[in-house]
């Protein structure tokens, strides 16, 4: 079960999560690596949006127990910057899986503020050619190691050789040609989604 979300840590929270000492912690406030401020008696306190950003900033694990966060924002994660499409792959997905929870974003950048620090169970991207931002939103979330293992699905009417060639070097599991098909979204989904409680196979 989760911890009750927190809105201030202390330098003995950071310190533990950190595995160092108080006074280390303390060093970083004062060097501004790590933003705080001062309780009027005198006590460091640090937000916890500063604290998640700190983690991130210097390569720690984002652990969402410990702020109480869910293990994962939403089931699927859509980004596609055409509405029409977007609703078609969500329609596909919850014709498929009952109970399931999508989220959706219009590009990368949306997309990452949507998913970041708690990833999603998958991410599908529908990738056009000029989509820059989709490229970017994948080189970013696998530098994180919260997103290291996260399923990513690609879906493309067609890419040149060197942007496939890239897309594969930041770990795609998968590209499918658009239009895709309710067998190939269950062929790549199921064995994610039918590990959950909340979600079962339409049948």
């Amino acid at each position: 079960m989760n911890k009750k979300k927190k809105k201030f840590y202390t330098t003995g929270d950071v310190a533990r999560y950190c595995e160092v000492d108080v006074n280390t912690v303390k060093r970083w406030i004062r060097h501004s690596n790590l933003n705080a401020f001062s309780t009027p008696s005198g006590h460091y306190r640090v937000t916890r949006e500063n604290f998640i950003e700190f983690l991130d900033e210097q390569g720690f694990t984002y652990d969402p127990g410990f702020f109480g966060d869910k293990l994962y924002s939403s089931d699927v994660l859509i980004i596609d910057e055409d509405p029409i499409r977007m609703d078609e792959i969500r329609l596909l997905l919850r014709s498929v899986y009952n109970g399931i929870n999508i989220d959706t974003a219009s590009n990368g950048f949306d997309g990452y503020r949507k998913v970041h620090p708690v990833p999603p169970r998958i991410i599908i991207i529908d990738m056009k050619t000029t989509d820059v931002s989709e490229i970017e939103f994948l080189k970013i979330i696998r530098s994180k190691e919260s997103f290291q293992d996260t399923p990513i699905l690609v879906i493309t009417k067609s890419l040149d050789k060197n942007l496939s060639d890239e897309i594969m070097k930041l770990q795609v599991n998968r590209t499918l040609e658009s239009p895709i098909s309710e067998n190939d979204l269950r062929s790549f989904c199921d064995d994610v989604l039918l590990n959950m409680d909340a979600v079962h196979k339409v049948q």
